[in-house]
Order: C-alpha cells, then sequence, then structure tokens
C-alpha cells in the first residue's frame, strides 16, 4: 500500500487541501497521514474566514512524533498544499528532507496554493520566495493525478 503524508490546510466548508485529498486518495487504497497547517471555516479565496494556523512547532512536533514511531521511512511521498506562510514553509522542507533521509525513495510533490486564475494571487506574503528559493515548482502541464502515485 502506498503511504503519503500530506502537510496542507483543512477546511470545515468546502472541498481543498486535506479536506479534499484525504477521502480521494484513501478511496483508491492509499494511506494518506495528514497533517493540517490551518484549521479554517472555509478557503482564504472567500471575503473571510476563520481559525487556527498551525505554528511550524506545532508541525515539527507531530513530524517528530511520527519520526520517534520509527515509520517515516515508510512513506512512499509528501504532499504539501497550503503552507500559510514563510516560516511554516521552511518547517516543511525540514519535514520533506527529513523524510527523504529516512527513505532516499520517497517522491515529493508540491502544490504551493499561490492564487487562481479568477481571483489572482491570495497567498501570504513572503510565501513566492520561499516556495521559489526552496526550489518548490508548479507547472499546470506537470500535475500528477492520484492515478499516478504508485499502488
Amino acid at each position: 500500500m502506498t503511504r503519503i503524508l500530506s502537510v496542507q490546510s483543512e477546511v470545515s466548508y468546502g472541498f481543498v487541501g486535506n479536506s479534499a485529498v484525504v477521502f480521494a486518495l484513501r478511496r483508491i487504497g492509499v494511506d494518506v497521514w495528514p497533517v493540517n497547517t490551518v484549521q479554517f471555516s472555509n478557503h482564504t479565496g472567500y471575503p473571510s474566514w476563520r481559525g487556527p494556523r498551525l505554528t511550524p512547532i506545532d508541525e515539527a512536533e507531530i513530524v517528530r512524533g511520527l519520526d520517534e514511531l520509527g515509520i517515516l521511512g515508510q512513506l512512499d511521498g509528501v504532499l504539501t498544499g497550503y503552507l500559510s506562510g514563510p516560516s511554516m514553509g521552511r518547517q516543511i522542507m525540514a519535514a520533506v528532507q527529513l523524510v527523504k533521509r529516512r527513505r532516499p525513495t520517497a517522491l515529493y510533490c508540491c502544490d504551493p496554493v499561490l492564487g487562481d486564475d479568477e481571483t489572482g494571487f491570495y497567498a501570504a506574503p513572503g510565501h513566492l520566495s520561499c516556495s521559489a528559493n526552496r526550489r518548490c515548482r508548479w507547472h499546470r502541464s506537470s500535475r500528477r493525478t492520484a492515478s499516478s502515485w504508485p499502488h
């Protein structure tokens, strides 16, 4: 069974981030380990939203807990989405590097969630430079579908 660490947003209303990917990937037999970067009422493309942002320390503690279980080496990949800001981006890249040390063949797939064609750029200030500096590149023509993950 394919195992994926999914580090993304969680929303109560709508289907983005872990709110969408966990169910979909589990339905096709992928074991998804969700780590939420935020817990919002809805995604930030709406005029308003409410809810907490996890801190980079919170995210690091969750990943450290998984590492202490000795299970990061079982991962086939890491999928990241909405990061909530540059400091979270740096922490997530540290988590990706840790997973790659535990399992060098693990894939890393990044959807930087910077904005939409219709609404424009809406990511947190500094997010784009963090993504670019960490070589987190995204091209529409290279999107991978869930069916392209190894099973």
